[in-house]
């Protein structure tokens, strides 16, 4: 399933980062988990748990789970157990009740100033030194509040790229909107998928010429922002509402992924549309099953950069992922729970997730090591593409759980009536709404 993030709905994850649908939770609290450690991890993830995690973490740290008496005693053993599949970016959405939320947890970063706000999360501030020199100082501030780390990464791939059909778009039309519009009303109005409707995604319109970062004012955090008074924002949405609304047989900008449509519209014996293109979330490990299954080569569809629109260079969050472990775990379990976050993010554990699962990752000597295989995943020379040019928005650092609401209402407005956003004037309205927005502040008004 894809990681979709953000907003109001659950999706395959709210986010981030591989991801799940909507999830059923399983309580942790009472007898029936007393002497289990919990592990939430997204779908992509569980049989590598399963299969490899877990028992490797048992085979080496058998000790930390022996349950013993007061004289000292073996009296039993703790076992480790993923019980449900959540998204990294989900976990927000499903630790109300933080007695349900599983003992340690893939976290996608921008979930973690919100986790910590509630006083869900532990600290992990006795690794940061350690984890800078394996994973990188940008790695470990992404999982950074103020002083306080709480989380270690794993994951670098955070973020949505452009595929494309090259049997329908060349390199050069890849480069802009109106390129792909212009391949893909070539092809009987093939489909452009690119999730308007979806705070994680729209945001790249906006961040084209606007910006978004953190700060504190008169002792509160505020999702700061110039979208509300940077004309240059106004001017990139109103133009990327006029293309929309004037492309909506081409484009589509519904929240929902259509994952099978996007796959079957790679089948030129289609019944239905040609998928053309599609922006979203590192979907190369379907594509390439897909165009497996098809009999194509691995180079029908690549992966790049996001596309400009009358001159507007869109800009990706890209993001990472790691693991933490919920404040409230049972005295008994602490330590064991703790070392296995430890464990599962180690180099070793994370050289899997570049050759059997197709992530990018964060430890250092992995990418060197591995960097052959990695240079391999299209998403992630993508990414990397990106990174080097600066074209892009550093994610947790620079996002409040404020952030997603207002932006994901403006995609939806956009998507279900083009016509009410498209003169410059709705498209200023539009920004100085989402800047006015509960937890958000112009820098303009902090001037």
């Amino acid at each position: 399933m894809i990681n979709l993030k953000k907003g109001l709905v659950a999706v395959a994850g709210i986010a981030m980062v591989a991801g799940v649908g909507g999830v059923a939770l399983t309580s942790c609290g009472g007898d029936q988990y007393a002497n289990t450690i919990t592990v939430w991890c997204p779908e992509s993830d569980v049989s590598y748990f399963n299969n490899t995690i877990i028992p490797a973490f048992k085979q080496a740290h058998g000790d930390l789970l022996k349950i013993t008496d007061a004289e000292g005693n073996v009296t039993s053993e703790m076992d480790i157990q993923v019980i449900e599949q959540v998204g990294e970016g989900d976990i927000v959405a499903n630790a109300d009740n933080i007695n349900e939320v599983a003992d340690v947890f893939c976290i996608a970063d921008d979930n973690i100033r919100t986790m910590v706000q509630r006083g869900y999360i532990e600290d992990f501030n006795s690794d940061e030194a350690s984890r800078v020199t394996t994973d990188g100082q940008d790695a470990v501030d992404s999982f950074k509040i103020g002083d306080s780390l709480y989380a270690l990464p794993y994951r670098n791939d955070n973020s949505y790229m452009l595929y494309y059909d090259t049997r329908i778009v060349n390199d050069e039309q890849a480069k802009t909107w109106e390129g792909l519009i212009a391949a893909a009303k070539a092809q009987n109005n093939a489909t452009i998928y690119f999730q308007i409707a979806n705070s994680w995604t729209f945001p790249s319109i906006l961040f084209s010429e606007g910006e978004v970062h953190v700060d504190t004012v008169d002792g509160k955090t505020y999702q700061m922002t110039d979208f509300g008074s940077n004309a240059d924002v106004h001017q990139a949405l109103f133009d990327f509402v006029q293309l929309y609304a004037a492309n909506t047989n081409i484009i589509n900008g519904e929240l929902d992924a259509q994952t099978s449509a996007i796959l079957t519209g790679l089948d030129p014996q289609t019944t239905g549309s040609r998928t053309a293109a599609y922006i979203i979330y590192n979907f190369w490990n379907e594509t390439s099953a897909k165009l497996t299954e098809l009999g194509l080569e691995a180079d029908t569809v690549k992966v790049t950069t996001l596309p400009s629109f009358n001159g507007h260079a869109m800009k990706p969050f890209i993001g990472y992922k790691g693991m933490g472990m919920k404040s409230s775990v049972s005295e008994q379990k602490h330590d064991a729970a703790k070392e296995f976050v430890r464990f599962a993010t180690t180099a070793d554990m994370q050289k899997d997730r570049v050759t059997e699962l197709k992530q990018g990752v964060t430890n250092l000597s992995v990418q060197s090591e591995l960097a052959e295989e990695i240079a391999a995943l299209p998403h992630m020379n993508a990414i990397n593409e990106t990174i080097a040019s600066g074209n892009y928005v550093p994610q947790g650092i620079n996002v409040t759980g404020d952030f997603w609401t207002p932006v994901e209402t403006l995609g939806r407005g956009i998507v279900n009536d083009p016509t009410a956003h498209d003169s410059l004037e709705e498209a200023r309205a539009d920004c100085q709404t989402i800047a006015s927005a509960t937890g958000w502040m112009d820098v303009s008004a902090a001037a």
